[in-house]
């Protein structure tokens, strides 16, 4: 029986085998092994899971076809039996406001951000950027930060927006969602891209996501701020899963841990810290100058938040 930590340890990819049903009560949760090797786990850092570039949390207002592009409609119709239910809109990130029953998808992304070796800090597009190897994966993490001039509201209404989700990754090809049958508190999300070089296959991610806002408290357990400043946060996360199979013609790659957190001090402030972490591994073979390209991108694609987060600010009266 083990209280889920934010930094706890638990196999990725998260599936119906890795939790056991019936939890002794409120912040615990049985998982698949003894507790002594968890907390072991724990200790040492030795999370299995990573963050993906573009997860996506979209909010309950949302109408029901904006969840997937008709490109794939018919494509993702024929998986859902292997996937184990329909493509659904997932709750707003208000309903899952439980750490218990979000912990384990949180607590990796938490676990790389709170980590002190980040190193090689440049700017690239006016952000900031830094890596970190980890035993994770065969690859590195990478954070990307700015300023946003806006609210953690504004910054969450347009994570939430599928549509603002299309303008800032015009690589996306098709999103889907599925209720999970591993963490019901959090939603899997399959998502597919389509490459732009001819020598690079496309790709496909399916993941387990979470996202909620933070109260002062919950921010500095977490250890996201210390703890007497009056702060609160906003957190996105995903982990790997294997509940939606591969599709045929793509590649499937392995989200160890992604996401967003994002801070603002007030609660109430106008002016926020983003951060945006990922851990993921492509897989396959990608030429080293398709990489490079795709690390810039990604700076391009995460100052389009910031546009797209400040010009909705602007908005509200």
């Amino acid at each position: 029986m083990v209280n889920p930590a934010p930094c706890g340890s638990w196999a990725s990819p998260i599936t119906d085998e890795s939790l056991v049903a019936g939890a002794a009560g409120l912040g615990e949760v049985v998982v698949d092994g003894d507790s002594a090797s968890c907390v072991a786990q724990c200790d040492a850092a030795r999370y299995d899971v990573i963050v993906v570039w573009t997860t996506l949390y979209p909010s309950a207002q949302q109408a029901p076809q904006q969840a997937a592009s008709s490109a794939n409609t018919s494509a993702a119709s024929a998986e859902q039996g292997k996937a184990g239910g329909s493509p659904h809109k997932p709750p707003a990130a208000s309903a899952v406001a439980s750490p218990a029953s979000t912990a384990i998808v949180e607590g990796p992304i938490v676990a790389l951000h709170n980590d002190r070796s980040w190193t090689n800090l440049r700017h690239v597009s006016r952000c900031k950027v830094e890596d970190l190897s980890t035993s994770l994966a065969p690859v590195k993490a990478h954070r990307i930060y700015h300023e946003f001039m806006c609210s953690l509201e504004s910054f969450k209404n347009v994570l939430n927006s599928v549509a603002h989700l299309r303008r800032f990754d015009p690589a996306l090809d098709d999103i889907s969602f599925y209720e999970s049958k591993a963490v019901p508190a959090a939603t899997v999300v399959h998502t597919s891209y389509k490459s732009a070089a001819r020598v690079v296959a496309h790709r496909d991610f399916c993941s387990l996501t979470t996202g909620r806002m933070l109260t002062t408290r919950e921010g500095a357990d977490l250890g996201l701020y210390t703890s007497g400043i009056h702060s609160a946060a906003f957190i996105q996360a995903s982990v790997d899963s294997d509940q939606v199979p591969p599709v045929d013609g793509y590649v499937r790659g392995k989200v160890h841990a992604a996401g967003y957190i994002a801070i603002a001090t007030p609660p109430d402030a106008k002016r926020i810290r983003v951060y945006q972490l990922a851990c993921v591994d492509p897989c396959g073979k990608i030429p080293g100058w398709v990489v490079d390209a795709a690390a810039t991108e990604n700076c391009k694609k995460f100052a389009k938040i910031r546009a797209m987060c400040e010009k909705l600010q602007r908005s509200v009266v």
